[in-house]
């Protein structure tokens, strides 16, 4: 299959909140979901690792692509549609 050279060809990445952001937004602060992971035998560290390596990553990707994106948000997580010139 071949792409005719006037369209263009899109990636598109879909990703979801992180564990730590949903966490925030149900509990409102750090300490109250600190709290709710140690009784739960975890902690905040393991979460804000995670969160930063998965920021970071996401964050690389989308730079790789500046100026030929737009993004689309829902509550289920966001859209990032990045156009691709080949």
């Amino acid at each position: 299959m071949t792409v005719e050279t006037n369209q263009r060809r899109r990636v598109v990445v879909v990703y979801r909140r992180t564990e730590l952001e949903e966490l925030l937004e149900r509990h409102a602060t750090r300490g109250q979901v600190e709290f709710f992971l140690k009784v739960r035998g975890r902690t905040l560290a393991e979460l804000q690792g995670r969160h930063d390596r998965i920021t970071a990553t996401r964050q690389d990707l989308l730079a790789a692509a500046a100026g030929r994106m737009g993004h689309h948000e829902s509550g289920e997580g966001r859209c990032e549609s990045l156009l691709v010139r080949s």
